[in-house]
């Protein structure tokens, strides 16, 4: 999909607010580095990002984007039965006619997932870093510093204790509207 045909769509520009006019004659490459600034800018943020799922798979498309930048690549594994209970419990997700064929596919990507970020963090440790979410969720402190080590970034704690930057969330959850009893984690 060329990236005109989002940055145009109204649900882009309701939940981003960005003006973005001046972007539908541009090229895709321009169109994304100007994405990525304009909403770092526009959340007071001094360092573009973009944490969209899947990103693993549109690697190379990101690395052609932004040729002259400092890219670094955090690629979030989760336990894969963790994930299959988060997709099946989020309520936008799947039905119950295409359960058994979401979970198999879920399941296969979550495996390609995996591969692709292993080999890529093996080839490229200083700008590839593979995180284990399990490990970020025990040992959260070291975690944390280790990732912004890597990220060549200061840690904020205080920040992330207060989720300011959730501001106007409970949480970061698919699980919202789900009694905890039957979200179906491993733990």
């Amino acid at each position: 999909i060329p990236l005109i045909d989002i940055i145009g769509a109204p649900r882009f520009q309701e939940r981003y607010e960005l003006e973005v006019s001046d972007l539908y004659d541009a090229d895709d490459q321009t169109t994304y580095q100007q994405l990525l600034l304009r909403y770092a800018n526009h959340i007071g943020k001094p360092i573009a990002g973009e944490k969209s799922p899947r990103n693993e798979f549109f690697y190379d498309n990101i690395l052609q984007f932004l040729p002259d930048s400092d890219v670094f690549f955090l690629h979030m594994v989760r336990n894969p039965f963790d994930v299959l209970a988060s997709f099946k419990n989020a309520p936008f997700r799947g039905s119950v006619a295409t359960d058994e064929a979401t979970i198999e596919t879920i399941s296969h990507e979550w495996a390609r997932s995996l591969s692709i970020g292993s080999v890529r963090a093996a080839l490229n440790p200083g700008r590839y870093r593979l995180v284990i979410f399990e490990t970020l969720t025990s040992d959260t402190d070291a975690e944390v510093a280790s990732i912004c080590q890597f990220l060549e970034v200061d840690s904020e704690e205080r920040r992330m204790q207060e989720m300011s930057d959730y501001a106007g969330h409970d949480d970061n959850t698919s699980f919202r509207g789900v009694d905890k009893a039957d979200r179906g984690s491993t733990r």
